[in-house]
């Protein structure tokens, strides 16, 4: 096989199909079994982070109707990612609330505003705590 320059080969210790790891790109063979017995040699090579935390409060409530709740509760938690997923099940128009960062605590806050929203509200919601 070809590889480009500058390229390096990742393990293979099941076959000899290639892999190369270019920069930041990592090219694995698309056959499953091969791609399984590479990836750790991949994964202990990729630069580790701080993890992330997600909390969801699931509701029967339209995302317009929230929209302004939303946007305060982002405006209080700058540090955090708070997204919105609009869906439609059992014929009736509900939302997602996804509130993520790096800081459990504010995550657990900013979820637990959301869900006091909710509830001043009247909607009906899913809060876990996991």
């Amino acid at each position: 096989a070809r590889i480009p320059e500058g390229a390096t080969l990742i393990d293979n210790p099941v076959s000899a199909a290639p892999g190369f790891r270019l920069q930041n790109v990592h090219v694995l063979p698309g056959v499953p079994r091969i791609l399984q017995a590479m990836l750790p040699n991949v994964v202990a090579a990729l630069p580790g982070g701080t993890p992330i935390v997600s909390r969801t409060v699931t509701a029967w409530i339209r995302e317009s109707d929230i929209a302004n709740e939303l946007a305060a509760v982002q405006g209080r938690f700058p540090t955090l990612d708070v997204g919105s997923y609009p869906f439609m099940r059992e014929e009736r128009f509900g939302t997602s609330l996804v509130v993520r960062g790096s800081d459990a605590t504010a995550v657990a806050a900013a979820a637990a505003e959301v869900a006091a929203f909710l509830a001043a509200r009247g909607a009906a919601f899913e809060h876990p705590e996991t």
